[in-house]
């Protein structure tokens, strides 16, 4: 099943569970000021510029909403500090996303993972024990 990504980048599930248009002149609730206040002497700045540039591509690159993401982002920063690094929330955050748009297991693993599967699919062998297991821990 293909996922269109500008239908889903368009659309949020507001705290109601209605499904919404994104409007132009919404605001984002996360920029560098507000990370910083949130991760105060959780992390450095690099890495808060570095969350922020994920977030600026998440729509265009991955086909998921900004506004989504970064709720989900918020309601789990508490697991950051805890052997959970922001990389690996974000990593977990799109692949239970993609899930949740539609797509298999295995190609939110390798649309999240692309450098880890194409290793994997240079061996000759596929992805879909690696998506399961990820699958299984992250959910």
């Amino acid at each position: 099943m293909e996922v269109n990504k500008t239908a889903v980048s368009n659309l949020i599930r507001n705290t109601e569970g209605e499904v919404r248009r994104i409007q132009e002149s919404d605001e984002y609730m996360l920029n560098e000021d507000t990370l910083r206040g949130l991760l105060k002497d959780k992390v450095n700045d690099a890495t808060i510029k570095a969350i922020m540039e994920e977030l600026e591509q998440l729509e265009e690159r991955d086909g998921i909403s900004r506004d989504y993401f970064e709720e989900q982002f918020t309601s789990h920063m508490d697991l950051l500090g805890q052997g959970v690094y922001p990389k690996k929330l974000i990593e977990a955050i799109k692949f239970v996303s993609l899930v949740q748009s539609g797509l298999t297991n295995q190609k939110a693993y390798d649309a999240v993972f692309p450098q880890k599967a194409a290793q994997v699919y240079g061996r000759g062998s596929n992805t879909s024990s690696f998506a399961a297991e990820y699958a299984k821990k992250n959910s």
